[in-house]
């Protein structure tokens, strides 16, 4: 209930009103009740805390030796969860578990928690024509092929194939004696930036949005209890400072391991320090270890004799390094797609043919003799679907897609080979080729970027505001945000780049709409080979594979493709240059549906989000949710970070919390609100509570909509509330004590629609029209069913009796009304137990002095200007609000553990 501050007074002075709280006998803290007793309750607030005791770590599903050598120590299995598709990923170029040893059943599943499965294994690979010392043309296939022994060494001592590099995960873990890099510190303040000056930033005390590894204390580098590869949503996996020279902007030399770089502590991203989907992983690897040819990419350093050491110490394969990443979006329209990206780079010699590509082990359903597929030429897309519509387990099951996204290009054969109106442009010469890049604005005609935000912290403070408008001014700088890709509008923002890249007038890598962010900045070859069959040993055998499958114009069909799904795509043939300025790109999406027409509604999506250079609308950050639990009943607090947030393209455009409640980790049994195609798309919520902004029912733009008629409209809109007002606590009843519950607080943005500027709903003009997105909601489970991660806006929970004379705390004679002639009431909610002071006594006051609003003699009515909360018995003030207080501050304000609801009548009778 909120306290609203127009009170029904007789004469101008104070309506006093007065309570006692009785304290039952407790029991000892349950859950989160120490936690949320320290969020709470005064100075306590300052002291660590864990607020989820439910987060009970699993072991290591995947751990290498000590006596390990090479870099296979460094290979981790680690799981994708961001959306609808599920699915395991190792560090070495590949998505699913298939073929890995002692692979814990992480398929790729689809939805999430169904245990349904789509795909066995997915294998990144690179194939290059080669002269071998000898001067015999070999073709060498770089990948992580392990269904054939051939991959693997003589000796067994290690296997032909990639293998990822040091120091780009935080290789700490929690029986670790020694490592190569820890990880980052959580002491960032609320925002969850460094060096953005924020509260709590370095401050040395535990705030409970930077607890990110939930286990209640402040660590200067937390431990990567997973042993998972780096997540954005697990800063435990972040190491605390990325290789130097692997984003722009580094000016550490490629030696320097002890120097720290601008992008430690924050996210190395591929459009800048910061994440650009819901959730990404990222990693790098290269095939050094590949030692079965006689073929020598690389000199011993420092020399010009070829380097031909034996393994671990010689370093061979194609001489090729990649650079990995993984994204998914949770928005409704993209739940059910993952995107690969791979960046190639050759530091060895030039290789004049290559094709890039894919092989993959598609089990819809399972493995089967009744899997089907087909290609869709117009899409660019293979489905595979099982005849039957039935998984080894009974249920039923929907179609898989792989859809070839982004292809190497071709800069210098004078050709358009994508048909885009562009020849041979590039991502790396430096050049705005299609001319879409802008640079800031220089509106006072200074020659310089001006800015009212002189410490940089995104908050407009004393001395700062100098044209007096009551707004944090500063001159659009559109694109040219400098090469950390993060400028004045955008989360984390720490200031100018110190390479001085930001407003400087002119493009650089980095920045959006220009060169490596820029997907049109590219002469893609396109997709040049497909071939389907039946699952098979071929890619062990380098020769046979690039003769038969990959060939460029191989389109190709083997008659007993349905016993076991298999199929390969090319692209090529492509000429990898040395450096960074040969590098080449390539992409894939794996997409899930319920039928055929879903499926390609998801490719349509996907390629959208492509052609947007990934920038998708982002949903506000999560927020931090605390649960207590009592007799049938639980509790539910969090926090209002995420009504800070900012969106890259929208701005600060949060709207509203949604509650989610389920006996079910992943949600399933609520999402029973289908779109217009009769797909389950939205979850049924428990409650909402939205902003007072005139925004209310369905939103004019329905889900998938953009107002460009492109055919993705899924015929629902999200329902944005009835301005109820924002709450940050609920209490929840309706439950059965014994019996395990899962709730998620989601945070939702407010969408775009034509008018939302003219509306006052958006500071940003012309922008295109856009459905809401909400957070994510992740609870994991391993394959027993057991929870071994909760995200910070989820719970779970089982109610249970308290213990035997428990007494709840109770008020001992009601509210008195001590003084003053007022008619609306008051109303004293505990939510925690064990925070209420025992017997002790409080008093409430309003004072109205005539100076906001001048009494009506006939109503006897005026506004009041202060509002005092005293603990009598202590002699403490616990509110004082003063002059034009805002009500909604203190709405939801809790006092030692009782929060009071004041119901204020909007009339009176004459």
């Amino acid at each position: 209930m909120m306290i609203v501050n127009r009170r029904n007074f007789h004469t101008p002075g104070w309506i006093i009103l007065g309570f006692i709280l009785m304290m039952g006998r407790p029991t000892g803290l349950r859950g989160e009740d120490a936690a949320i007793k320290a969020q709470y309750a005064g100075s306590a607030s300052n002291q660590p805390v864990s607020y989820l005791s439910s987060r009970a770590m699993s072991p290591a599903l995947f751990k290498t030796s000590a006596a390990a050598t090479g870099l296979q120590r460094f290979v981790r299995l680690s799981k994708h969860d961001g959306n609808l598709i599920e699915t395991g990923w190792v560090n070495q170029g590949q998505l699913a578990d298939g073929y890995f040893d002692g692979a814990p059943g992480w398929k790729m599943i689809w939805p999430k928690g169904s245990g349904v499965e789509y795909g066995w294994v997915f294998c990144f690979f690179i194939g290059g024509e080669v002269k071998d010392a000898k001067g015999n043309t070999i073709h060498i296939v770089s990948s992580r092929f392990h269904r054939s022994s051939i991959k693997q060494s003589a000796d067994k001592s290690h296997w032909y194939d990639w293998k990822p590099l040091p120091r780009y995960f935080n290789n700490h873990h929690l029986n670790s004696t020694s490592w190569d890099i820890g990880g980052i510190s959580e002491d960032v303040g609320l925002d969850g930036f460094p060096n953005t000056q924020d509260f709590g930033e370095n401050d040395g005390i535990l705030q409970l949005a930077e607890d990110f590894n939930r286990n209640g204390l402040l660590d200067r580098s937390m431990i990567n209890v997973f042993e998972w590869g780096a997540m954005t949503n697990l800063r435990e996996t972040w190491p605390v400072d990325w290789p130097p020279q692997s984003y722009e902007g580094d000016w550490r030399a490629v030696t320097d391991t002890l120097g720290i770089g601008p992008c430690s502590g924050r996210w190395n991203g591929e459009f800048g320090y910061y994440a650009r989907a819901d959730q990404e992983s990222y990693y790098v690897m290269d095939d050094r270890e590949i030692d079965q040819f006689a073929y020598y990419p690389f000199n011993i350093p420092g020399t010009d004799t070829p380097d031909t050491r034996p393994w671990p110490y010689g370093r061979r394969g194609l001489g090729l390094t990649v650079q990995v990443r993984n994204y998914q979006w949770v928005a409704r329209q993209a739940e059910d797609i993952l995107i690969s990206r791979y960046d190639i780079i050759n530091y060895g010699k030039p290789i004049a043919k290559s094709i890039v590509g894919m092989y993959s082990d598609v089990d819809v359903g399972g493995t089967s003799a009744m899997d089907d597929s087909d290609f869709d030429t117009l899409d660019d897309i293979t489905y595979v679907w099982d005849q039957s519509g039935k998984s080894n387990q009974g249920l039923p099951t929907g179609y898989f897609g792989f859809a070839f996204l982004e292809s190497p290009g071709i800069s210098d054969n004078r050709i358009d080979d994508d048909q885009d109106g562009y020849v041979d442009e590039s991502q790396w010469d430096l050049i705005d080729e299609d001319g879409d890049w802008r640079r800031w604005e220089d509106q006072n005609g200074n020659g310089k970027w001006d800015t009212e935000d002189l410490n940089y912290n995104g908050v407009l403070d004393d001395g700062e505001d100098l044209n007096e408008n009551g707004k944090l001014d500063f001159e659009p700088i559109w694109d040219d945000v400098g090469s950390d890709g993060i400028g004045p509008e955008d989360e984390g923002y720490a200031g100018p780049d110190p390479n001085g890249s930001e407003a400087n007038g002119k493009p650089d890598q980095g920045e959006p709409n220009f060169g490596k962010t820029d997907n049109d900045e590219s002469d893609q070859v396109g997709l040049t080979s497909w071939y389907l069959k039946d699952v098979d040993n071929r890619l062990a055998y380098d020769e046979e594979f690039w003769t038969v499958e990959i060939q460029p114009g191989t389109f190709a069909i083997d008659e007993e493709y349905t016993r076991d799904v298999a199929f390969s795509y090319g692209s090529g043939f492509i000429r990898l240059e040395p450096g960074k300025e040969g590098r080449q790109k390539y992409a894939i999406a794996c997409l899930c549906g319920n039928d055929l027409p879903d499926i390609l509604r998801n490719k349509r999506t996907m390629q959208r989000i492509y052609d947007s250079d990934y920038n998708f609308s982002k949903p506000p950050r999560l927020p931090v949710l605390s649960t207590i639990v009592g007799d049938r009943k639980v509790v539910l607090m969090w926090d209002n970070g995420s009504e800070k947030s900012k969106d890259p393209i929208y701005g600060s455009d949060f709207e509203m919390y949604k509650i989610y409640k389920s006996t079910d980790p992943q949600f399933a049994d609520i999402k029973t609100v289908t779109d217009a195609f009769g797909n389950p798309l939205l979850y049924k919520p428990l409650a909402q509570f939205d902003l007072k902004d005139g925004l209310t029912g369905p939103h004019p733009i329905p889900i998938g909509g953009n107002g460009l008629g492109d055919g993705l409209d899924l015929g629902v809109a999200y329902d944005m509330g009835e301005d109820t007002g924002l709450r940050h606590s609920f209490v929840d009843t309706n439950v059965t004590n014994g019996r395990t519950y899962y709730y998620a607080v989601v945070a939702v943005d407010k969408g775009y629609a034509a008018d939302f500027f003219s509306r006052g709903l958006s500071d940003r003009q012309n922008l295109t029209p856009n459905s809401p997105t909400e957070c994510t909601a992740v609870i994991q489970t391993n394959v027993l069913g057991q929870t071994v991660f909760v995200d910070r806006n989820c719970a779970v929970v089982v109610p249970m009796e308290a213990a035997a004379g428990y007494m709840p705390p109770q008020l001992e004679s009601g509210v008195e009304h001590i003084a003053g002639i007022g008619t609306g009431s008051i109303h004293i909610e505990v939510l925690i137990p064990d925070s209420i002071k025992r017997n002790h006594e409080y008093q409430l006051s309003f004072r109205d002095d005539a100076s906001i609003e001048k009494f009506d003699k006939t109503l006897k009515t005026g506004l009041t200007n202060g509002a005092i909360l005293v603990d009598v018995t202590s002699g403490d003030t616990l509110l004082r609000a003063k002059d034009k207080y805002k009500s909604e501050e203190y709405a939801e304000k809790l006092f030692h553990g009782f929060k009071m609801d004041i119901l204020n009548h909007d009339s009176i009778e004459v």
